[in-house]
């Protein structure tokens, strides 16, 4: 009677598991809006207002990182409803303050993705592409000559917004030429930044999250800690060393970047 007892008991547990598998593998089968569709270009907002900054009004600018910062925080918070939801469909949590605090970690690991895939990491890339090739065509004088051809050919109309001479629009021309290329990067670095991101994340961000949102619920029920759980320092010291190598690679881009400019 004991034993048959434990197995009644212990299935709806095995239902609620199987809701979460059901509902995950449900998410996984819909197509992402947010990071599958050329939606998550709008992440990459801020970085091409910045790069047409001179062709823009005064509201250009800023209204390219509002764009960015919405897109961002909209996709932190599709993340942090559907956890919600599987939360609240499949009764996992045990109380409401359990289920605050895992919809508030999927929330904290969706801001942390796209803060580092949307604005740290692209903005650094697509700035030393622009200062390699800005360093290069100053170093290429037929390039400089085909932007005066360029530059002379303008109609009347673009040759005065470009600076009213030929020389002066020979030279908006050639500064033109890096940042379009640096735009034209951004749809072949989404994908390998996104995916490495995920990576970073998975070998730091995820494990403290989890770990954490577990011992709030231990705590919060009163449950003991597994007898065979133990902290893995070494996967511990990894996680920090990846995430201190994902948040320094930015700074050190731009470094680089502005040593690249600074040589010219």
């Amino acid at each position: 009677p004991g034993s048959g007892g434990d197995k009644l008991a212990a299935q709806p547990l095995d239902e609620k598991e199987q809701c979460v598998m059901d509902e995950i593998a449900a998410e996984e089968a819909e197509v992402d809006i947010w990071r599958d569709t050329p939606v998550r270009y709008l992440g990459y907002a801020n970085e091409v207002g910045e790069a047409c900054r001179a062709f823009l009004p005064g509201w250009g600018v800023p209204a390219s990182y509002a764009l960015a910062i919405s897109y961002v925080l909209a996709d932190t918070a599709d993340k942090a409803a559907k956890e919600w939801k599987i939360s609240a469909k499949c009764e996992t949590d045990p109380s409401t303050s359990v289920r605050a605090v895992r919809v508030a970690a999927t929330a904290t690991d969706a801001l942390t993705w796209q803060l580092l895939a949307s604005v740290f990491v692209p903005g650094s890339v697509i700035h030393l592409v622009v200062a390699c090739t800005t360093r290069a065509l100053d170093s290429i004088e037929p390039a400089k000559e085909a932007a005066a051809a360029v530059a002379g050919a303008l109609p009347e109309p673009l040759l005065a917004a470009a600076g009213g001479s030929v020389d002066a629009a020979a030279v908006s021309v050639l500064a033109g030429i890096p940042t379009a290329i640096g735009l034209a990067t951004i749809p072949f670095i989404v994908e390998p930044i996104d995916e490495t991101i995920h990576k970073v994340c998975d070998a730091s961000v995820r494990p403290t999250l989890t770990s954490g949102v577990d011992a709030f619920t231990r705590n919060d029920t009163g449950a003991p800690a597994p007898e065979d759980e133990s902290f893995d320092a070494a996967a511990a010291a990894k996680g920090a060393m990846i995430l201190g190598a994902a948040l320094a690679f930015p700074p050190t881009l731009f470094t680089l970047g502005g040593i690249i400019e600074g040589g010219m």
